[in-house]
């Protein structure tokens, strides 16, 4: 029939348009990759043989205050999150007597949790993104821009799910989403980065187990071979 060979023609192309839309808006994200992740990661005291022991340490945060940073300098709160992470590196680095020059980079691999321009919100993927975090820059607001900047860059062509979404996401908990993130590393080679950063939002409500108010939940991140450090953020009930 041809009018119906006509309409298949005609969805055809414009699938076939769609499609090189999204490749030329992702190539700029997958060219910054590549050329990321062809760089061997900086020297770091965390990149080295694991033994069997381990450490954990919990810090508290308030929500609030990381949108209010969000909203002022117009970003978004996995930025300041990264942001405050350098932050804290920095000082350790700093701490052990570790040079730190103003164009010293920590690189991270950072799990982000995204969907295709024309997919919707809860048909997602984990991206494995290499962000170099700036260490080395003395000031919070100049470091939050090259994070904002770096961030921006490996999104392109994506579309970042919601925090909102991502936490109403059925049969996807804080823990699995966090799991499916240490799980991105194993596809990348362990000399291109140093450390982890996984950050899953997680519901902006109390729950309850039997009556009993669950007041506060810490992800726990594993860590890969040849990685000393792992960073794993959850909010629950306006905590960070």
């Amino acid at each position: 029939r041809p009018g119906q060979v006509v309409d298949v023609v005609r969805a055809t192309t414009n699938d076939a348009f769609a499609v090189a839309a999204r490749l030329v808006r992702g190539v700029g994200a997958l060219v910054g990759t590549v050329v990321t992740g062809g760089r061997l990661a900086p020297g770091s005291p965390l990149n080295v043989a694991l033994s069997t022991q381990r450490r954990f340490a919990v810090v508290r945060g308030d929500l609030a205050a990381y949108r209010e940073i969000r909203t002022a300098h117009g970003c978004t709160v996995n930025d300041v999150v990264l942001t405050v992470v350098t932050g804290a590196l920095r000082a350790w680095l700093l701490a052990r007597g570790e040079p730190v020059t103003s164009t010293r980079r920590m690189r991270a691999m950072v799990p982000l949790w995204v969907s295709g321009a024309d997919a919707p919100a809860d048909d997602g993927r984990v991206l494995s993104t290499l962000v170099d975090l700036p260490v080395g820059e003395q000031s919070p607001a100049l470091r939050l821009q090259h994070v904002a900047h770096a961030m921006r860059e490996h999104t392109a062509g994506n579309r970042s799910v919601r925090a909102d979404t991502l936490a109403r996401i059925g049969g996807y908990a804080p823990p699995t989403l966090h799991a499916l993130g240490a799980r991105a590393v194993n596809g990348i080679s362990k000399r291109i980065f140093n450390l982890v950063v996984t950050n899953v939002p997680g519901p902006q409500v109390p729950l309850y187990a039997a009556g009993a108010r669950m007041l506060e939940t810490y992800p726990v991140v594993p860590l890969a071979d040849g990685q000393g450090h792992a960073v794993g953020i959850t909010s629950y009930d306006g905590g960070l």
